[in-house]
């Protein structure tokens, strides 16, 4: 059995993988939490803590359930220098992962890759056990050399890659936007060949259609945001979201973050016109009754509570709200005869986004040769409708170049959480072969 550990500044993840079985036996996360962030000021300290802590833990519960002994642990996280997650490769002190790992009865072997190694190890074990169709949803074009041997699960077809060199990309969007392009059958040193670039570090200029927003100057508002991977951050999603506020003069939101963005986004779906009295002074359980009634489960309308208080709190001089009104309610989901004002903010901000990722991938397939399928793991994109990212990626994706060979290609967004894991587990797997 191996253990997969997988680390962002939020969280880190655990899991022993059973990779015969495609199965993770025991799982687990250590989350950061506000005490903590109060008391380290630096966030790599924190992440350190959070994965020492959690190991520990983690092999403790994981001794109770007389689970095999695990014979190889990964590491996976960023590596870069400007990184979002505040963690480098060369923080993480391997023999103190291997001294836990040994004083628990396990082996001390331990290997660290980078995040973006582990979604490509990943795209290609899933090529050679099948990908779980419920796990992957079709942006743009279709299963190309994918066939369904039983049901549930898509593998490639005996004939792929023996007539021209195939070749796929992966995109981290919580990677700091860094790329892999993986040409089936390379292989290098004993591994299979995987073509990485970093990201995180304004390597790529956007080149984008802005069509409507070029006349409201929206490149001047934010014009720090030079490069990819500062647009389709959580930071770049808040400042676009923050434009589109300015645009209607209200007071920027900073507490809204890319989720909540989201969430509040996806509800507008999910809900229809409601009968009220605008006036009407409104608790958390007149939300709740509200929108159960539209048959939106109880995670939901904890999101949309967190969310709207977020949305309606003041960030100028003018008092903090205390109570929301049924109308509060309609204009914060855009909801009724005119659309809400954060509502239209976040329309504008998600379509921008979408038609940006969309840009990314066309300019990125035709710079690395992709003739394959392009593969997004994002957890933030996975929460938006199928339908703001099929629609945004015909006018960014298609919109030029040569269209021949952009057709031949599809974009799959990965749905599976715990990816990176299973993409840890089988770099092990392959080390251990190679020995």
């Amino acid at each position: 059995m191996y253990l997969a550990i997988y680390i962002t500044v939020d969280v880190v993840k655990f899991g022993v993988i059973d990779l015969e079985n495609r199965s993770i036996i025991h799982k687990a996360e250590s989350k950061r939490n506000d005490e903590q962030q109060e008391k380290y000021q630096f966030q790599e300290k924190l992440a350190l803590i959070n994965l020492i802590r959690g190991l520990e833990k983690f092999l403790d519960h994981y001794e109770t359930k007389e689970h095999p002994k695990i014979k190889h642990t990964i590491i996976a996280i960023g590596t870069t220098i400007n990184s979002y997650r505040g963690l480098k490769l060369e923080d993480i002190k391997q023999e103190k992962v291997s001294e836990i790992m040994q004083k628990k009865g396990h082996d001390s072997h331990v290997s660290l890759i980078s995040d973006i190694e582990s979604l490509a190890y990943g795209i290609l074990y899933f090529h050679k056990k099948g990908f779980l169709k419920s796990d992957l949803n079709l942006i743009v074009g279709d299963y190309p050399d994918f066939i369904e041997p039983k049901k549930g699960y898509l593998t490639r077809s005996p004939d792929f890659g023996k007539t021209e060199l195939k070749k796929s990309l992966v995109i981290g969007l919580n990677t700091e936007l860094k790329i892999a392009g993986i040409p089936h059958g390379v292989r290098w040193n004993g591994f299979p060949y995987i073509q990485m670039s970093e990201g995180g570090n304004h390597t790529f200029s956007p080149e984008i259609e802005l069509g409507k927003y070029e006349q409201i100057n929206l490149v001047k508002y934010i014009q720090k945001l030079q490069s990819y991977e500062d647009l389709l951050s959580p930071r770049g999603m808040q400042t676009i979201y923050n434009y589109f506020l300015y645009q209607q003069k209200i007071a920027p939101n900073f507490n809204l973050s890319e989720q909540d963005i989201l969430s509040s986004l996806k509800l507008r779906t999910e809900t229809d016109q409601f009968d009220y009295d605008e006036s009407k002074q409104m608790s958390d359980k007149d939300i709740e009754n509200i929108l159960k009634t539209k048959g939106i489960g109880e995670k939901r309308i904890q999101e949309i509570l967190k969310a709207m208080t977020k949305s309606l709190e003041s960030t100028d001089s003018r008092e903090i709200m205390t109570f929301i009104t049924y109308k509060d309610v309609r204009d914060f989901l855009g909801i009724g005869k005119k659309m809400g004002t954060s509502h239209y903010a976040m329309v504008n901000t998600i379509s921008l986004v979408c038609k940006i990722l969309g840009s990314f991938c066309r300019n990125m397939a035709q710079y690395l040769n992709c003739n394959d399928v392009i593969f997004i793991w994002s957890q933030t994109l996975k929460e938006l409708e199928l339908s703001w990212l099929s629609d945004a990626f015909k006018n960014g994706f298609l919109v030029k170049g040569n269209k021949q060979n952009l057709n031949q290609i599809s974009v799959l967004l990965i749905n599976d959480e715990h990816f990176p894991l299973y993409g840890c587990a089988y770099y092990a797997e392959l080390y251990n072969q190679k020995d």
